[in-house]
């Protein structure tokens, strides 16, 4: 039998125990709240997170976006895909060598040189881009002049006028289509005629072959507006015929000619 100050003492002990084992978390009991929290709330933290991250993403990618297209020294575009290419171009300065060959006979050599926009002929060009490089299209060339002489009363003046057209196929080939410094090359195949009249009643006609190889560059001022000077190579075969004194004589002539040339090209986007 115990002593009634031993169980009490039992009780006491007892008591706290279980005082304490009720105050104590259980793991179960804490996995098992966790395991009912809706997942959209679990993920609410992560998602901030991510979506701070993907804005801030956002800010930079703007900015820098924006430092771009506000920094003035980027390369103009200059790509021709696409493009309706409307030209004019005028020869500063011209020269050609031809040699004549008459079919009554002889032979004859002729050089010529032409200063000034205003002695030579206008060309005028047209052309589409297929692709960023890579341009087709036509030229047409006009030019004319006429002028006349007295050197006195007594003695009949002299006039002259001369015409000159031709019209053909070009194609163009860019090679840095992504710098506003564009050189270029082309090909042209022209047919021509030239007549001359002079106020004694002498005329001459020809008809002429011209094939023409040019390199330039386009220096695109804005990204529809380019300068373009450029350097011509042409070689020249072709007929004519000369009216005097009521005889007609026919030839034949062959040459080649060079030229430095300044065009303005309006692209149509």
């Amino acid at each position: 039998m115990v002593p009634r100050s031993g169980a009490l003492i039992i009780f006491l002990v007892l008591t706290s125990s279980t005082a304490a084992a009720q105050m104590r978390p259980d793991p179960l009991a804490q996995s098992s709240r966790r395991s009912d929290t809706p997942p959209q709330e679990q993920g609410l933290s992560e998602s901030d997170d991510s979506d701070d991250e993907s804005d801030s993403k956002s800010d930079s990618a703007a900015s820098s976006s924006s430092s771009e297209a506000s920094d003035p020294s980027g390369p103009l575009a200059s790509s021709v895909a696409g493009a309706l290419q409307l030209s004019v171009n005028a020869a500063l300065v011209q020269y050609t060598s031809l040699s004549v060959s008459y079919d009554a006979g002889g032979e004859g050599d002729f050089t010529n040189t032409i200063w000034g926009f205003a002695r030579n002929p206008i060309m005028l060009e047209a052309g589409y881009g297929l692709n960023d490089q890579m341009v087709i299209g036509g030229v047409l060339q006009l030019g004319g002049v006429n002028w006349s002489s007295q050197r006195n009363a007594s003695l009949p003046g002299t006039e002259t006028s001369e015409f000159n057209f031709a019209i053909g196929p070009k194609f163009d080939f860019h090679f840095l289509p992504d710098s506003k410094f564009n050189p270029f090359v082309s090909a042209i195949v022209a047919l021509g005629s030239n007549s001359t009249k002079e106020a004694d009643d002498t005329e001459e006609s020809r008809f002429l072959f011209d094939l023409l190889l040019r390199a330039g560059v386009r220096y695109f001022l804005l990204e529809q507006l380019s300068l373009d000077p450029s350097l011509t190579f042409g070689a020249v075969l072709g007929s004519g015929t000369t009216k005097a004194a009521g005889i007609e004589y026919d030839y034949g002539l062959s040459g080649v000619h060079f030229a430095i040339w300044l065009g303005l090209s309006f692209w149509l986007k």
